[in-house]
């Protein structure tokens, strides 16, 4: 009966140790896939962030383009307008020394 026991015991103690070593192998499985869909999930972000980067260049530097044509066009008629109104000055003045040499 002793034998019995002892023997119940140690096919316990083997049924234990096969599941831990079971549990252990599992356990390596799914740390590694943990680990390799981490790296996946951080290649995935790393992407979208390099694509979100270059959009929001883009856009930055289409607005910056676009400041910079107002800005011109507006400094553009204001110097045509200061220039018109030089030569609305200057053109009389001009004439008479024009008519003067044609004399």
């Amino acid at each position: 009966m002793e034998e019995d026991i002892i023997s119940v015991i140690g096919k316990a103690e083997q049924r234990a140790a096969d599941i831990k070593e079971k549990a252990k192998e599992q356990a390596l499985g799914i740390v590694t896939e943990a680990e390799k869909r981490s790296m996946e999930i951080a290649k995935a972000a790393e992407e979208e962030c390099a694509a979100l980067r270059d959009k929001i260049v883009r856009e930055a530097s289409a607005e910056a383009q676009a400041a910079y044509d107002r800005a011109l066009s507006e400094r553009r008629a204001s110097a045509k307008a200061y220039a018109d109104d030089l030569l609305q000055h200057v053109e009389p003045q001009v004439a008479a020394i024009v008519g003067r040499i044609v004399k």
